[in-house]
């Protein structure tokens, strides 16, 4: 039986040839969303990694402004709040070590400088704190936190100096 009538059909070297076509762009657009994907989650670390930077100085901040003394002994700073809530931070040449009833955070600095207050009794007040964090995006960022001292705090302070 031979069939005159010709059916319309690709050839078996146009479908190989759409295959290979099809596989090179699948794998390009496998390569760029995986790419993609890489990239978002970078940025979402990074920006993770900033953000707990950030808060940890806001900790730090608020503590150092709410607190109603602040003293320093040879490498750690003490936060008064009430009598029974103290909070401490740890500082050695690169890490600064928050510790409070509820928080243990860690901080990587490059450079820290106590200024105490200047008062024959209340000497170990701190007055001034600088700290100079490290990081790979920001670079070394300064920070320098200034305390004001109420004269009624100043006073309640030296009268536990001199109670004790």
């Amino acid at each position: 039986m031979i069939f005159k009538q010709k059916i319309p059909a690709f050839t078996l070297l146009e479908m190989l040839f759409v295959m290979v076509l099809s596989a090179i762009v699948v794998g390009i657009g496998y390569n760029t969303v995986n790419w993609a994907s890489n990239f978002f989650f970078r940025i979402k670390n990074r920006e993770e990694t900033i953000m707990h930077k950030v808060n940890t100085v806001n900790i730090l901040e608020k503590w150092f402004f709410d607190s109603k003394t602040v003293t320093s002994t040879s490498n750690q700073l003490t936060f008064y709040f009430d009598i029974n809530d103290k909070r401490f931070i740890q500082l050695n040449d690169n890490a600064l070590i928050i510790k409070s009833k509820t928080l243990i955070d860690t901080l990587k600095i490059v450079n820290y400088e106590i200024v105490p207050y200047n008062s024959e009794t209340a000497n170990n007040l701190v007055y001034k704190l600088f700290i100079q964090i490290d990081d790979k995006e920001l670079g070394k960022t300064p920070y320098l936190f200034e305390k004001q001292y109420a004269a009624s705090e100043l006073m309640e302070y030296e009268n536990t100096i001199t109670a004790e």
